[in-house]
Protein backbone atom coordinates (compact mmCIF):
# COMPACT_ATOMS: atom_id res chain seq x y z
CA UNK A 1 0.00 0.00 0.00
CA UNK A 2 1.35 3.40 -0.93
CA UNK A 3 1.16 6.32 1.44
CA UNK A 4 2.00 9.98 1.03
CA UNK A 5 1.35 10.03 -2.70
CA UNK A 6 1.01 13.42 -4.30
CA UNK A 7 -0.47 14.47 -7.60
CA UNK A 8 1.62 13.70 -10.63
CA UNK A 9 3.36 16.69 -12.05
CA UNK A 10 5.52 15.12 -14.73
CA UNK A 11 6.08 17.14 -17.87
CA UNK A 12 6.31 16.01 -21.48
CA UNK A 13 7.21 18.43 -24.26
CA UNK A 14 7.06 17.39 -27.90
CA UNK A 15 8.34 19.54 -30.73
CA UNK A 16 7.56 18.49 -34.29
CA UNK A 17 8.63 20.21 -37.49
CA UNK A 18 7.22 19.34 -40.90
CA UNK A 19 9.49 19.50 -43.93
CA UNK A 20 6.93 19.30 -46.75
CA UNK A 21 9.55 19.36 -49.49
CA UNK A 22 11.36 16.33 -48.06
CA UNK A 23 8.10 14.75 -46.85
CA UNK A 24 9.52 14.23 -43.35
CA UNK A 25 8.65 15.20 -39.81
CA UNK A 26 11.40 15.88 -37.30
CA UNK A 27 10.37 15.18 -33.73
CA UNK A 28 12.11 15.83 -30.43
CA UNK A 29 10.70 14.98 -27.02
CA UNK A 30 11.78 15.86 -23.50
CA UNK A 31 10.40 14.29 -20.34
CA UNK A 32 10.73 15.63 -16.81
CA UNK A 33 9.93 12.92 -14.25
CA UNK A 34 9.61 13.57 -10.52
CA UNK A 35 10.19 10.63 -8.19
CA UNK A 36 7.84 11.21 -5.26
CA UNK A 37 8.70 7.96 -3.52
CA UNK A 38 11.31 7.45 -0.82
CA UNK A 39 13.05 4.86 -2.99
CA UNK A 40 15.65 5.97 -5.54
CA UNK A 41 14.91 4.82 -9.08
CA UNK A 42 17.64 3.32 -11.22
CA UNK A 43 15.50 2.48 -14.24
CA UNK A 44 12.51 3.98 -16.04
CA UNK A 45 10.82 2.10 -18.88
CA UNK A 46 9.14 3.82 -21.82
CA UNK A 47 6.66 1.80 -23.85
CA UNK A 48 6.43 2.32 -27.59
CA UNK A 49 2.64 2.48 -27.86
CA UNK A 50 2.72 3.20 -31.60
CA UNK A 51 4.14 -0.29 -32.19
CA UNK A 52 1.62 -1.83 -29.81
CA UNK A 53 -0.94 -1.65 -32.63
CA UNK A 54 1.32 -2.71 -35.52
CA UNK A 55 -0.12 -6.22 -35.92
CA UNK A 56 -2.09 -8.99 -34.23
CA UNK A 57 0.93 -10.50 -32.47
CA UNK A 58 1.95 -7.72 -30.09
CA UNK A 59 1.61 -8.05 -26.30
CA UNK A 60 -1.20 -5.47 -26.39
CA UNK A 61 -3.20 -7.36 -29.01
CA UNK A 62 -2.73 -10.60 -27.05
CA UNK A 63 -3.94 -8.89 -23.89
CA UNK A 64 -7.02 -7.51 -25.64
CA UNK A 65 -7.88 -10.98 -26.91
CA UNK A 66 -7.51 -12.37 -23.36
CA UNK A 67 -10.28 -9.93 -22.37
CA UNK A 68 -12.40 -10.99 -25.37
CA UNK A 69 -12.04 -7.51 -26.86
CA UNK A 70 -11.94 -8.02 -30.62
CA UNK A 71 -12.09 -4.35 -31.64
CA UNK A 72 -8.40 -4.59 -32.52
CA UNK A 73 -9.16 -7.13 -35.26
Amino acid sequence: MFSGLSAQNHQIAIHAQLDAAAQTIGISESILFFNHSDTPLDTIFFHNWANAYKDKKTPLSNRLIENYNKQFY
